[in-house]
């Protein structure tokens, strides 16, 4: 059967209702503090193994990722992953207890000459803005941000194990050793954490992310909060049941009709596109 919210509404209330529902359930649920997670990071032997320009460039070729700024050489970009409480965001990432030494080279580097298209063209790279004298990139975190899967958050960090810089004239590579990763997150508002997720789903996201994350062992702690008929809301609401913060919210957009429960919303919400097409949900009248 098709739920009775999204079929007794007016149209613009049936694309509008899920939406509106949806954010006022998450901001209910979201954990209210913030969250400081630490991972000690060291190099691998290849990295500890560089001595010079020749060592760097089978470096580069065994890494995917590397900078592409004009006027500077390519260096390697290390990913790094790790998981966070789903439902927050990074906020922060500092880099503690650095731990770094110097490898001096023969000869100056060459400069990233830009990127090749598909027709063979070089296509060219603006220069950003460095004073001589200057370590590049400015970091070892080259750079952040926050990644989602299936109800999952995660911290998608880059680091730059290496940065270059000319001293009296000589070139010399700075060589990140160790350093303790401290990755600060808070409530996302607009985090995606689904009301309700087939088992599967959830054990497929919770599986990549075991095996892609430097912090696995942490990835089920972290797992989304999945509603069921009846359950609780956090502490602190003014409500007793999600199907009590669910209706509330639909009683104010303007619906009248029959109550609704967690399994039929949850069900017409939790994937992406159901205000607009019911059959996202529905296959035959029925529920996939």
């Amino acid at each position: 059967m098709r739920s009775a919210l999204n079929h007794r509404l007016p149209l613009h209330l049936r694309t509008s209702l899920p939406l509106l529902v949806l954010l006022l359930v998450l901001a209910q649920a979201l954990p209210a503090l913030a969250t400081e997670l630490q991972l000690t990071w060291r190099a691998d032997a290849s990295l500890r193994a560089l001595s010079s320009a020749e060592d760097l460039a089978a470096l580069l070729a065994a890494t995917p990722g590397h900078t592409e700024v004009a006027q500077q050489p390519s260096l390697p970009l290390l990913p790094l992953r790790l998981a966070i409480p789903s439902g927050e965001r990074v906020t922060a990432v500092r880099l503690e207890d650095v731990l770094a030494d110097r490898v001096p080279l023969a000869q100056a580097l060459a400069d990233f000459e830009g990127v090749v298209d598909e027709n063979g063209n070089r296509l060219s790279v603006a220069p950003v803005g460095q004073d001589a004298g200057e370590s590049f990139p400015a970091d070892y975190l080259y750079a952040q941000t926050t990644g989602s899967f299936r109800g999952f958050a995660s911290a998608e960090l880059l680091l730059a194990p290496l940065r270059y810089r000319m001293e009296n004239g000589a070139p010399l590579l700075e060589r990140l050793l160790s350093a303790r990763v401290v990755v600060e997150t808070a409530p996302d508002p607009g985090a995606r954490v689904p009301l309700r997720q087939r088992a599967e789903d959830l054990a497929l996201g919770e599986r990549l992310l075991v095996a892609s994350s430097a912090n696995p062992a942490a990835v089920r702690g972290f797992a989304p909060t999945l509603f069921a008929a009846g359950a609780a809301v956090p502490a602190g609401s003014s409500f007793a049941t999600v199907e009590e913060m669910i209706n509330d919210a639909a009683t104010a957009a303007g619906y009248t009709g029959t109550p609704v429960t967690i399994e039929n919303y949850a069900a017409e919400v939790a994937w992406p596109g159901v205000g607009i097409n019911c059959n996202v949900c529905h296959v035959d009248n029925s529920y996939k």
